[in-house]
């Protein structure tokens, strides 16, 4: 927030955010925390990371296989031989001759 729009706030909503930011570190304080609480045994670092490993849960990459492009490029002339170029063409026409219309 600009220094401006915080100013124009509402002393409740002013107050509301401040709390909101001290949530945010507490938050981040008890993580830490529990990382530092973890270090001092085998098994409280065993559930830490456990814990945290379940927090991130598994993340997957999806990359289909043999999937061909959704546009075929011609090689000689770089352009999709499928694209219907005239009827691009008829309609900026007739897009063309509605702005003058309207002037």
């Amino acid at each position: 927030m600009s220094f401006d729009e915080l100013l124009n706030l509402s002393l409740k909503r002013f107050w509301f955010l401040s709390n909101q930011i001290d949530r945010l570190r507490a938050k981040k304080d008890l993580r830490q925390l529990q990382l530092l609480a973890s270090v001092t045994s085998v098994e409280s670092y065993k559930a830490a990371t456990e814990f945290l490993e379940k927090q991130v849960g598994q993340v997957y990459v999806w990359k289909p296989k043999n999937v061909p492009p959704v546009i075929q490029i011609d090689p000689e002339t770089g352009l999709d031989p499928e694209f219907d170029r005239e009827g691009l063409r008829a309609l900026k026409r007739k897009l063309a001759a509605q702005a003058r219309r309207k002037r």
